[in-house]
This record gives C-alpha cells, structure tokens and sequence, in this order.
C-alpha cells in the first residue's frame, strides 16, 4: 500500500540521514526530521485506532444482520478473528468456527453485507451466487434485507437458485434490469442477453 511505501521510504531516509557526516545545516534538517518522524507516528496512531473502531463497527453490523437472516438464536454474535474472517460467539461467550455450508455462507453474507453497510460511502453491491448453499427461508432473508438496505445490488443467480413465490412479487419491485447470461457456441465464451421484465 501507499503508507507502506512511504512508511519504508521514510525509514531509508532516517538511516541515510543518521550516517551522513554533520554540518551547520544540521540543526534545520534535524528539526524536519523530527516533525515527519511525529507525522508518521500520529498517522500510524490514527491508522490503527481507525482499524480497532472499523472492526467493532463491522462485527457490530455482521451480527445484527446474522440475526436478521434468521440463524439459530444460540449464537449472541459474530466476532473478527485476527486473519479477518468472521467467528461465532455463543449466548456463553465460547467462540467456535462454523460446520455447515449453509451456516458458512449466511456467515459470509452477513460480513459481506456489514462490509458494505460500514462503507464510508455507498457503492454498488455485487453478490455471486448468494444463495447456492442457503435454504428458502435464508434466501427470502437476504432478498428482504438488499431491498431495505442497498441502494444499488446486482446479483448473480444460477438458474437453480429459486426465489420463492412469496417474496418474488416485492423484490421485483426493486429489480431494474435483468440479464441472461449464457454460454456461448465456444465454451470460453458468454452472451449477455436483457430479458423482458415480467
């Protein structure tokens, strides 16, 4: 990243700096050394307590959306691990890893979901075959939680992947384009296609 970079540059030029031979110039170079090494310890400050606060902010929205997508009651949140991945805590505070595909996906889309909602802006949410391994009451929930809370999704579903009768009528409502995507004569190659809305 950019601050690494500048962060290594900087290092380079603070060893540069300490081995060259001193002169008169010394004392005014010494001053604007010592106010970029404290620039860079306040961006470094800022930088990590921007992470902690972005992390809680985070876990805070992947667990209420966990919620809302109706997964078991035990669980009383979802907790960050140190590689970023997203944990499960129980109403005792014991914390485990997930088993089930299913549950492992609702977990993904909770993050995915609270990613975006902590987003300092508002972009266009892009979810790949969201619903492979969820069952219809976790599918509904997904489809409920996009039109109530996402500005601008495009989702991309596989032929396989049902939406249910009963939610189907009020998602519509918020779908603007649909697209068939298909394969091509030659197998590396895909058409796009926009359907008739129904």
């Amino acid at each position: 990243t950019k601050l690494a970079n500048a962060e290594k540059e900087l290092t380079v030029l603070n060893r540069k700096y300490l081995d060259a031979p001193k002169s008169a110039g010394d004392m005014e170079i010494s001053t604007e050394m010592a106010i970029a090494s404290s620039l860079q310890e306040i961006m470094e400050d800022t930088v990590a307590r921007f992470r902690i606060e972005m992390k809680k902010t985070v876990e805070k929205n992947a667990t209420e959306i966990f919620a809302f997508l109706g997964s078991e009651n035990v669980f009383k949140k979802l907790q960050i691990n140190e590689n970023y991945g997203l944990r499960l805590v129980d109403n005792k505070g014991q914390v485990f890893d997930h088993k089930s595909a299913g549950t492992a996906q609702v977990i993904a889309i909770s993050l995915i979901l609270a990613l975006a909602k902590s987003a300092a802006r508002a972009n266009a949410l892009v979810l790949d075959t969201p619903f492979a391994r969820l069952d219809e009451t976790h599918r509904d929930n997904v489809l409920k939680l996009l039109s109530r809370d996402s500005k601008q999704s495009i989702l991309l579903i596989q032929s396989a992947e049902k939406i249910s009768k009963e939610i189907e009528p009020e998602f519509r409502k918020h779908v603007s384009r649909t697209y068939k995507i298909s394969m091509g004569a030659d197998p590396k190659e895909s058409t796009i296609a926009l359907k008739k809305q129904v």
